[in-house]
């Protein structure tokens, strides 16, 4: 039970790390970022018009002229790392 109990524990730190939840939750395709659920297919509504909540939702970069990241707390630098890599 012990050796049970460290495996979930262990794994469950591993899950929650920014480089796993980025390459889980983010994909970029050319200049369309997805984001929201993987196994989801995308929206037929853009993003900002209601969506379907646990299903992808993606955005053109294209749309802007420069983009921004701000981060702050304990996970700044991973995720910035995490959105860099």
């Amino acid at each position: 039970l012990k050796d049970l109990a460290r495996q979930i524990f262990l794994s469950t730190l591993e899950e929650v790390e920014v480089p796993c939840l980025f390459e889980r939750k983010l994909e970029r395709r050319g200049n369309e970022l997805r984001f929201g659920n993987p196994s989801a297919a995308l929206p037929s509504a853009p993003l900002g018009t209601g969506g379907t909540g646990g299903a992808r939702d993606s955005i053109n970069l294209d749309a802007f002229k420069s983009i921004w990241v701000f981060s702050f707390g304990k996970a700044a630098w991973a995720t910035f790392r995490a959105l860099c890599d």
